[in-house]
């Protein structure tokens, strides 16, 4: 029986790891993620390049025959542990390897006195979400996922109206440094400040916004801030509430995602 090494990810295996998450996504689900360009692979080493101490994320790989077979990212904070990825590869699937790293993620979790471990999983992936509740998992919530429709030229002339009085209704405070990390990794987070608050609003490639709560959503100043920055950008809202009608925007549902968790004993 061949051994399976653990072992952390190394720079050098950043485009490797960065082509195990694009096999293992469903093509319709890559363009709402950061994996979908060629710029991940370059964040990716770029992250490792800092000391594993020195950082959030960390990395484990699962190793046959000295090539990596496959992987996981996870987060410890706060006694609790999120698994932010795990994949195989195509050729190493049913061998036992993600039920291995699964194994030494529990151990991993034990040894630090962790309570909880949680992760995402979407609707499509029936397969793993059969998986993890074999493993102990449970679902603690369900998140909605809507694409909207940019404000068509007849919405802006309006939106951009009732705003005339002010010189600013918004204030970019990253711009110089969204654009740089856009330009290198094909994602960023842009922080747009209105009158309501202070917004981290995502970048996805050349197609979307990303964002992250009903209030976003309604707030017509960042709306409108979104559209005078990029107007060709569909917005993508994720939010475990259900979103009722918009004045301005045409909110479709277009899949869910399950939090799941399992308690450490």
């Amino acid at each position: 029986m061949v051994k399976l090494v653990h072992k952390p990810i190394e720079v050098k295996e950043s485009t490797q790891v960065a082509l195990l998450i694009q096999e293992g996504l469903p093509k319709e689900l890559l363009p709402y993620t950061i994996y979908a360009g060629t710029g991940y692979g370059r964040y990716l080493e770029a992250l490792l390049a800092i000391p594993a101490t020195l950082r959030e994320a960390q990395f484990m790989g699962a190793y046959l025959h000295q090539s990596l077979a496959g992987f996981m990212e996870y987060r410890l904070s706060n006694q609790k542990i999120f698994l932010n990825n795990i994949y195989m590869g195509m050729g190493n699937r049913g061998q036992g390897i993600g039920r291995s790293l699964m194994q030494f993620l529990f151990e991993l979790g034990k040894k630090a006195r962790c309570t909880l471990i949680q992760l995402d999983v979407f609707e499509q992936n029936e397969k793993a979400r059969a998986w993890y509740t074999q493993l102990g998992f449970e679902t603690q919530q369900e998140n909605n996922w809507y694409e909207g429709i940019v404000h068509s030229e007849e919405q802006v002339r309006g939106i951009k109206s009732s705003f005339c009085q002010h010189d600013r209704f918004f204030l970019l405070k990253n711009g110089a440094q969204a654009q740089a990390i856009h330009k290198e990794y094909g994602f960023s987070m842009v922080e747009i400040e209105t009158s309501k608050a202070v917004y981290q609003i995502g970048r996805l490639g050349q197609l979307f916004y990303r964002l992250y709560s009903i209030e976003q959503a309604h707030d017509e100043e960042l709306l409108m801030a979104l559209q005078i920055l990029d107007p060709h950008r569909k917005l993508i809202l994720i939010s475990a509430d259900a979103l009722g009608p918009h004045p301005n925007i045409r909110f479709t549902p277009i899949m869910k995602s399950y939090r799941m968790a399992c308690t450490l004993n």
